[in-house]
């Protein structure tokens, strides 16, 4: 475990069919990389995605556990001691999460749900 705390906010998408071809979908990906993590942007931020239990360490490294087989996009909303944000942009940063997790799940036949975690570097 590392020594610097960090505050991740992320949407957990359940795809009722194919984790790998809906990540696909939503991000520029090619057969060979689906051991890979992906990067989109997101309300104007980077997340990170993976599809849980096919990522190799990605998930023990940034300490998130979820259901094999979601899809996580994941954001480090804060990253170092004493670090802080306000209630008022961690809530719009999670409405914008929402807004495309709604919108992604709509179209790629996912279940979702918003979090906010925390792991040490």
């Amino acid at each position: 475990m590392g020594e610097e705390p960090n505050t991740i906010l992320m949407a957990v998408l359940r795809p009722k069919y194919s984790s790998w071809e809906t990540l696909k979908a939503m991000v520029d990906v090619t057969e060979s990389d689906e051991e890979s993590i992906y990067s989109l942007e997101i309300g104007g931020d980077r997340y990170s995605c993976f599809i849980m239990g096919e990522c190799g360490g990605i998930a023990e490294d940034y300490q998130i556990d979820e259901e094999d087989g979601s899809i996580v996009c994941f954001n480090m909303v804060t990253s170092d001691y004493g670090d802080s944000i306000e209630w008022g942009e961690l809530y719009g940063k999670q409405n914008e999460l929402d807004l495309w997790a709604k919108e992604v799940s709509e179209k790629h036949d996912c279940t979702y749900c918003i979090k906010v975690g925390a792991n040490y570097w």
